[in-house]
């Protein structure tokens, strides 16, 4: 198919947006009628991954191009960025009571899972001594500055903050090492980075509710509130071994508002630029040669020389 000047661009792009539009309107009867809060869920996940896929080159992860999208084209770009204390604090605190077995020897640590790798890299980069001991104290020093300064567990004031931006974050631990004759505050700042990124709004979206949607069988959600609220909004939690605290939920209504958002803002964006990723200019066009120069050609993959060597006979 060929664009003429009589169709305008705007008309062009709309071709491949308008793929979503049965899907947003199926939500939105859905949630109106509070029915099928796990397939709501799932839908609404799985086209803000299509969205996020269709942007990303190919050296990107998932993760990395989902987090990308939701925050830069989302509308809600502080509070995605922004990192939940609750789940933070649920981290470090269920980490603490996990700690004799990561740790069951001074001198060696054990991965159970990838999602260790951050709490691995706070322990190994701050360089405090690689025991039970002193980990589980570093991480106790950890659940204390946030419990202090913000709201991580249920019934603590309502006027302490939910979120807080990664910046304000590492300062206020920094204030709680600067007196430390052990650890190092540098290193410390340096070395809870990962964690910090793991926990924010839009990791948590992919993390919690992205991978489960998709890869599970169920999301443990409360219907009323997931068709009723329409921010996230956080739900007290408790378990035997480690502290209570507070973890985000991400409700129906706001969820179909961050995918209209990443639509209405790609839309904008190719209108601006002219061109458009190499997955909607196939949807557009077909898999011809027609109108290549709209093609953005920023997300191909760089293509690389091979040295074969092939063995004598």
């Amino acid at each position: 198919m060929k664009a003429n000047n009589a169709v305008s661009l705007e008309h062009i792009i709309d071709k491949y947006f308008d793929l979503f539009t049965p899907t947003t309107d199926l939500v939105e009867r859905l949630i109106a009628a509070r029915e099928n809060a796990q397939d709501v869920l799932l839908l609404l996940c799985a086209r803000l991954d299509a969205l996020a896929s269709s942007i990303s080159s190919e050296d990107r992860s998932n993760r990395e191009a989902f987090t990308k999208l939701v925050i830069a084209y989302g509308g809600e770009r502080k509070l995605m960025e922004s990192v939940s204390m609750g789940n933070l604090y649920y981290e470090l605190g269920f980490h603490r009571w996990l700690m004799e077995g990561m740790i069951p020897k001074p001198g060696r640590i054990v991965r159970f899972s990838r999602l260790d790798d951050p709490i691995i890299d706070l322990i190994e980069l701050s360089d405090i001594p690689l025991t039970t001991e002193a980990a589980s104290n570093l991480l106790t020093r950890l659940m204390k500055a946030i419990e202090r300064h913000f709201r991580c567990r249920p019934r603590q004031p309502l006027t302490k903050p939910n979120t807080v931006k990664i910046g304000a974050l590492t300062a206020a631990i920094e204030e709680e090492f600067k007196r430390s004759r052990t650890i190092e505050i540098e290193k410390v700042s340096t070395a809870i980075q990962p964690l910090l990124q793991s926990q924010t709004m839009a990791g948590l979206l992919y993390g919690n509710f992205r991978n489960a949607a998709i890869h599970g069988v169920k999301v443990n959600l409360e219907e009323r509130q997931f068709f009723g609220e329409a921010q996230p909004y956080w739900q007290p939690l408790y378990s035997e071994y480690y502290p209570p605290f507070m973890s985000v939920k991400f409700p129906g209504p706001f969820l179909l508002r961050l995918l209209r958002n990443c639509i209405g803002s790609l839309r904008a964006t190719w209108i601006a630029k002219g061109k458009v990723p190499t997955e909607a200019h196939c949807h557009i066009f077909g898999f011809g040669l027609d109108e290549l120069g709209m093609l953005d050609r920023t997300l191909l993959p760089t293509p690389t020389t091979l040295r074969i060597q092939r063995s004598r006979r």
